[in-house]
Formats: C-alpha cells, structure tokens, sequence
C-alpha cells in the first residue's frame, strides 16, 4: 500500500507542475509581446537553476525509500520544462483579457 501511495504521489506532483509550467509559459507569452520564446526559454533556465540543487542531492546521495530518484528529478524538470515551452507557444497569439 505505501508503494501505491508514493507512485500516487508522484503522478500527481507531474500532472500539477506540468499544469502550472503551462499556465506560467501562457502568462509569459503574453506579457512578452514579440518576445515570447525567449523568455519562455529564460523561465526554462531559471527553473534548472532551481532544479540544479535537487538533482545534484539526489544524484550524490545516497538512495532512500521516500526520496525520489535522479530519473524522477529528471523527468519531473523535464515535462516542467516542455509544458512552459508549450504554453507560450499557445498562447503567444492571445491579447490579455
């Protein structure tokens, strides 16, 4: 049962920032008129800036039942990172309303 809880746990932590990184690229793209995939990128560089830490402590320590794993990390910075990209491509033609 605690497996089932931790992966349940996880789908959801994925499926909330990739909800969030999507929101976040929309709402840059439309205060950056012109500009919106680079700063859309430079939300993605600041975002590994942040995730560096957590990726390096979960790399360099060792594994424990509960923490996350470097793959996750990995994984989870990723779907982040292409769903900010993906809604400032959406929502790049948009007016604010």
């Amino acid at each position: 049962m605690g497996l089932l809880r931790m992966v349940g746990v996880y789908i959801i932590v994925v499926l909330t920032q990739t909800a969030v990184g999507y929101l976040v690229g929309g709402i840059v793209a439309q205060r950056s008129k012109g500009l919106e995939l680079p700063a859309a990128f430079a939300v993605v560089v600041l975002l590994a800036a942040l995730y560096a830490k957590n990726l390096y402590r979960s790399v360099m320590q060792a594994p424990r039942i509960g923490r996350p794993s470097a793959a996750f990390e990995l994984a989870v910075f990723c779907a982040l990172a292409l769903s900010v990209i993906a809604g400032a491509i959406r929502f790049r033609r948009r007016t604010l309303a």
